[in-house]
């Protein structure tokens, strides 16, 4: 999808504080300042408390998303929510740090101010606010006591990118001849290479903006960003947060960024779509590739072990090898032992009991689609901030496209086009606030469109799908004991591969795990002990493609080594997989792993094999332990085994 910046920033600013809008700028002093001498300055209670008020924009003016929370819109300093367009739980670290603001390099912005001063005076005086790299001044006209100020900067900013994080601007006021300090104002202030290609998120800004300070060459930008991304530091701006990928309990693992930055944890789609947006908050354009294996197929990421044969026994439900070796059978798992390093116990959680108005189950939206739930910190993990909806979600589908300049959009939502269609999206606070239009496509017979599937209603969310909001945390993990391995929520086995744990699954391993496999002779001479279970998989494999040799419940297994971001244990196979392409090379954010030259190349570097689902003679899935099996495929040396597709990219 590629948008217009119009399209983008078509949006309604609709003031619903009772603050009128102001315009505003920065400067850069490209020389060191010269210190004024400022006498007879009243102090800072000379401005009643928290009166100070800022206002950012102006030309190559951007602003800036507060990761998932919406965006700031009539003040940037001191920040408090403004519902519709930031939640009302907007985080503390905004209202302590002032919203993050953007603007093109070169720019020369302005400020507006105002303030209520403790002294009743009217007037007319000159208003100074310096920084560390800014200078403004300008006319300020009070008005018993109410302060009203537009101020310049004194240079452009610079011409490359810069981050200055939480400048502090002073704000000192000249009237009838007396000065006045109205205190500071703090905001982090980024400085952009070129026009963005998305709505900036505050995450991929600091991300581009620290990687790629003092630079205007993009080649050097994209290799001291994927630095961050290969080194596997990717943090959330607000408080340093490692972003792991699937890295929480219960992680299903957002898909949408804004949700991923919300609760520090997404998967393959949410961190292409974060090197995508971090990369185009300097306007530098990338592609989002979709990784898929043959027909509804499975990606099984590397490492796993594979098994020759046909015939074995495995562990049963214990997870322990209980059977003596006969003739020439090999032990893949020692006798009395579990599959070494593998997932034995997980953690439980606590529901909640605070679920307000229509959500349900466990954190879902009900028929408004919208949050209406606070969620409590020590119970879970918010996803969707409280009074918001799914954002970007499809509400019209244009007739034309050139209709979307005579689009009358609401609140936040915007215009995009996607796979030859113009739509209109519910924006960040995912809440419809743009009516129906006759330019509009309609439905037959009263059902919806089929490209937008549901009817929307001024003040809703999605109400088509129900979506979790928020994940639950786990209950405290036990202390381990013998070899066995405490993780955040859940106890890896050791060497031994069994639970030494009391209450964790004690003395037991994972299940099903390959304890014996059939020596030359091919076949299994070794009579089963305990729960163990013989397995010959030679009727299945009769069925399977020329390639696919191996079966992923019976002959093959994972092996722990694979690191995703700030995850030692992310999951081994998926239906697909999200990569980023930069120019003519292949990035995988998800694990820090390029830059690669050509799809063969990722393959080798990534994949153990790909997989092709087992099916009967009445073409019905053929499960074992409830799940779907797989006929399996290593990675070849002289074959590409995957289809690399471009997809929409993100908003």
């Amino acid at each position: 999808m590629k948008n217009s910046n119009k399209e983008i920033l078509t949006i309604s600013f609709t003031i619903l504080a009772l603050i009128s809008p102001f315009l505003m700028l920065f400067t850069y002093a490209k020389e060191p300042m010269e210190n004024e001498v400022l006498e007879e300055i009243l102090p800072c209670d000379s401005v009643t408390n928290s009166s100070l008020q800022i206002r950012f924009e102006g030309s190559g003016f951007y602003p800036v998303e507060l990761d998932g929370y919406g965006v700031v819109k009539d003040v940037h300093w001191p920040v408090v929510p403004e519902y519709p367009y930031s939640s009302p739980t907007i985080p503390t670290y905004y209202i302590n740090h002032g919203s993050p603001v953007a603007y093109l390099r070169n720019s020369k912005p302005s400020i507006q101010v105002k303030a209520q001063l403790a002294s009743s005076i009217t007037g007319k005086g000159e208003l100074i606010g310096k920084s560390d790299h800014l200078r403004f001044k300008g006319k300020a006209a009070i008005t018993n006591g109410f302060l009203s100020a537009f101020v310049v900067s004194d240079n452009r900013l610079p011409d490359h990118i810069a981050s200055w994080e939480d400048e502090e601007i002073e704000w000192i006021l000249t009237v009838n001849d007396s000065k006045y300090n109205l205190g500071k104002s703090k905001n982090s202030i980024y400085i952009l290479l070129d026009q963005p290609i998305m709505s900036l998120l505050h995450t991929p800004l600091k991300i581009a903006s620290m990687a790629g300070k003092g630079l205007t060459d993009k080649k050097q930008i994209v290799d001291r960003v994927w630095q961050r991304f290969r080194d596997q530091q990717v943090t959330r701006a607000r408080d340093q947060y490692p972003l792991m990928y699937y890295g929480l309990y219960k992680d299903k693992a957002p898909a949408e960024l804004r949700r991923m930055l919300m609760a520090g944890s997404g998967q393959c789609v949410a961190w292409a779509y974060l090197l995508y947006a971090t990369l185009g908050t300097q306007g530098i354009q990338s592609q989002i590739i979709l990784v898929a294996p043959p027909g509804r197929g499975r990606l099984f990421i590397k490492n796993w072990n594979f098994i020759e044969g046909t015939q074995f026994i495995n562990t049963g439900k214990n997870g322990v090898n209980e059977t003596g070796l006969s003739g020439d059978d090999i032990a893949i798992i020692p006798k009395g032992h579990g599959r070494p390093f593998s997932k034995i116990w997980v953690s439980g959680f606590s529901k909640t009991k605070s679920l307000t108005l229509d959500d349900k189950g466990l954190y879902e939206t009900g028929p408004n689609g919208i949050v209406d739930t606070k969620i409590s910190s020590e119970e879970a993990i918010p996803l969707i901030p409280y009074k918001f909806g799914l954002p970007n979600q499809r509400l019209y589908v244009l007739k034309k496209k050139r209709f979307s300049r005579k689009v009358k959009l609401g609140g936040d939502d915007l215009i995009v086009n996607q796979l030859n269609n113009t739509y209109v999206l519910s924006g960040p606070n995912g809440i419809v606030e743009t009516p129906h239009q006759k330019i509009f496509r309609e439905g037959v017979d009263g059902k919806p469109h089929p490209f937008i599937s549901w009817h929307p209603k001024i003040g809703v969310g999605a109400t088509h799908i129900n979506f979790t909001y928020a994940m639950p945390k786990p209950l405290n993990v036990p202390k381990v004991s013998g070899d066995d391995i405490k993780e955040s929520w859940w106890i890896n086995s050791g060497e031994n591969g069994i639970s030494d744990t009391p209450g964790a699954n004690y003395q037991k391993g994972a299940p099903f795990s390959i304890a014996v496999q059939a020596g030359p002779d091919e076949k299994i001479n070794s009579q089963t002990g305990g729960d163990d279970e013989f397995v010959d998989i030679k009727d299945l494999m009769k069925n399977a493609p020329n390639g696919y040799k191996y079966i992923n419940t019976f002959n093959m297994y994972p092996v722990p080594g694979v690191k995703g971001q700030n995850n030692s244990s992310p999951p081994t196979d998926y239906p697909n997989h999200v990569i980023v392409q930069i120019g003519d090379a292949y990035y995988d954010p998800s694990y820090g792993t390029g830059p690669f030259n050509t799809q063969h190349e990722w393959e080798k570097a990534s994949l153990a094999g790909v997989g092709q689902q087992i099916r009967d003679e009445n073409n019905k899935f053929i499960k074992f332990n409830k799940k779907i099996m797989f006929y399996v495929k290593p990675v070849q040396d002289d074959e590409v085994i995957t289809k690399f597709t471009k997809t929409i990219n993100p908003n």
